[in-house]
């Protein structure tokens, strides 16, 4: 049994300090996690952890099918991570769902209509820009003023002269719609210029060939006005035909797998770097966690040579991270199989393969690494001697000091208080 409860339906309003506040008076409360959404939207559910499973039960039976505010909640006792009797997940938040499966194609197909209505406005906005430039430069044209007749609406216009000017009118749309095509090619962005320099280059090839068959006394109307029937032709092929390489463009384009993207690969590296060093990294322990309580939980597995669990200088307490070493790594790699993910003291753990231990250093080898001070040289000597078992008592004068003692005594210089050659004996 976990010492976890998961409670289900809270209030909307409510907040993690409340949420702790109402849990904590069944037993001591070393986790608390409201669940959201990746857009910050409540889920109405959450996780509290208890240092005991006593304590988590005691509290699963007192909250259970109580009130907070006017919301009923339930409280269950959370199962482990990878449960095989979880139930099937249902909720559109996720992964793997139908609803999140079904949600997801909405959206996809809701970004695709707008991306259609985007293109259908761009196409509009050209036409109305080459119909203001059609009126400005051919307001004195007659030819013009005919076509603006033609395409008035049919309330302004008799019916009888529809058949003379109807092969005109498909002429002069044909042109507008080769002109429109032209005016969103330059309007295209690099990325589009780009995709489609093949396609530009042989519509270029094209014209120079046409304009090499038209004499140059032809207006650009009367240009437009020759080439209807094989723009008004391709026009229709295109609009019944899907090109080419569509259905391509339209099946989205697969990412680059990266390496840790396969589960199993990142397991396997996980378990080589545990055979290579045999030592754990254990994060999310509760503050309270001591190294008593790793070790209960670790030794099963095997021996343990090593438990440090780092304590911060200003709280002195735990940091919420600590090393476990084994005498084995393959005991390492039974802890990490194990207890990865697992409840511990209310709260889930998170077992990493752990470096190897720096070594520590000479003092030589350091003193080569760096420019030290002679009082650094000196602490770190005081240092090392320390922990000797041999060391000079306090009372301890040394030879020197002997000597400057007594030729002060008998002023005399300490040289004559040890030179032979002096005259009498000093002492």
């Amino acid at each position: 049994m976990a010492s976890r409860i998961v409670v289900k339906n809270l209030p909307k309003h409510l907040d993690e300090r409340r949420f702790r506040t109402h849990f904590s008076t069944k037993g001591e409360v070393t986790d608390v996690k409201l669940i959201f959404t990746a857009r910050g939207k409540f889920r109405r559910f959450g996780y509290i952890g208890y240092r005991s499973e006593e304590e988590a039960q005691n509290a699963q039976t007192y909250f259970n099918n109580s009130f907070i505010d006017t919301s009923k909640i339930e409280v269950q006792i959370a199962r482990p991570h990878g449960d095989a009797t979880l139930p099937r997940a249902w909720s559109v938040y996720t992964e793997g769902t139908s609803l999140y499966n079904k949600t997801k194609s909405m959206k996809n197909r809701k970004g695709e209509q707008e991306k259609e209505k985007l293109e259908k406005e761009k196409t509009q906005r050209a036409i109305r820009t080459l119909y203001g430039e059609l009126l400005e430069g051919n307001q004195e044209d007659p030819r013009f003023k005919e076509f603006l007749q033609v395409m008035a609406p049919r309330a302004k216009n008799r019916t009888w002269t529809n058949d003379d000017y109807g092969n005109w009118q498909t002429d002069e749309l044909a042109a507008i719609r080769g002109a429109v095509t032209a005016r969103r090619e330059q309007e295209d962005d690099e990325t589009e210029q780009d995709r489609n320099d093949g396609e530009d280059g042989t519509d270029e090839d094209k014209t120079v060939q046409e304009d090499a068959h038209t004499p140059e006394a032809l207006s650009d109307m009367d240009w437009l006005r020759m080439h209807m029937n094989s723009k008004l032709d391709t026009d229709d092929v295109e609009d019944n035909v899907e090109p080419e390489g569509a259905a391509e463009q339209k099946e989205p384009v697969a990412k680059p797998q990266s390496k840790t993207s396969d589960p199993t690969a990142a397991i396997a590296s996980t378990i080589a770097q545990i055979h290579e060093t045999g030592r754990l990294f254990v994060r999310n322990l509760p503050y309270m966690a001591t190294e008593d309580d790793l070790r209960t939980t670790f030794e099963p597995f095997g021996p343990l040579s090593e438990v440090h669990m780092p304590i911060s200088k200003d709280t002195k307490r735990p940091k919420g991270f600590a090393y476990i070493a084994y005498l084995l790594p393959e005991h390492a790699v039974k802890a990490y199989k194990a207890l990865d993910n697992k409840v511990f003291l209310g709260r889930l753990l998170h077992v990493l393969p752990g470096k190897e231990k720096p070594e520590l250093r000479e003092r030589d080898d350091s003193l080569g690494g760096f420019k030290s001070s002679v009082k650094k040289e000196r602490d770190a000597k005081r240092k090392a001697m320390a922990g000797s078992d041999f060391n000079w008592n306090s009372l301890f004068l040394s030879a020197d000091a002997v000597a400057d003692s007594i030729s002060e005594r008998l002023n005399i210089s300490k040289a004559d208080l040890l030179s032979a050659d002096s005259d009498g004996n000093p002492a």
